[in-house]
């Protein structure tokens, strides 16, 4: 009778060790889970397109920062000699590019612009790219090109 009693006492022992295996594993698989759900849900709000704001969605970057300011730059420098400064500056192009800037970055351009003219003794026409219209701030539709 020993020899089955001890059989018994090996089965229990092996489902004894199986069931704290199982458990062991369960709570070892259950907190990460637990954590990276509760941590997406922290997350939602603050990764919003526009910050967690509010509102509908976020806005670009201002074009006057990232595209018109470095290609003025860009062409101020092109523009080394009397004759490229009235090619290159004192074009049409340039002007509607200027004319579609900020009021701010308008008249910092226009100082840009005429300090690069005079150093060749080129004359910058009063009415180029509405550089002369008072109200500085005025509406871009109530700006006219000069060319």
């Amino acid at each position: 009778g020993r020899s089955v009693h001890a059989r018994n006492m090996v089965r229990c022992s092996c489902l004894v060790l199986a069931l704290v295996v199982g458990a062991v594993s369960a709570l070892v698989v259950a907190p990460p889970a637990a954590v990276s759900s509760s941590a997406r849900v922290a997350a939602g709000p603050v990764m919003a397109c526009n910050g967690g704001k509010g509102g509908n969605g976020g806005k670009n970057p201002p074009k006057d920062k990232t595209v018109y300011r470095p290609k003025l730059s860009k062409l101020i420098q092109r523009a080394d000699s009397a004759e490229n400064v009235k090619s290159v500056l004192l074009t049409a192009q340039t002007e509607a590019m200027l004319l579609k800037m900020n009021w701010k970055y308008r008249r910092a351009a226009a100082h840009q612009v005429r300090k690069r003219a005079a150093q060749f003794g080129v004359e910058v026409p009063g009415n180029f790219a509405a550089f002369n219209v008072r109200p500085r701030n005025a509406k871009k539709h109530l700006l006219v090109p000069s060319m």
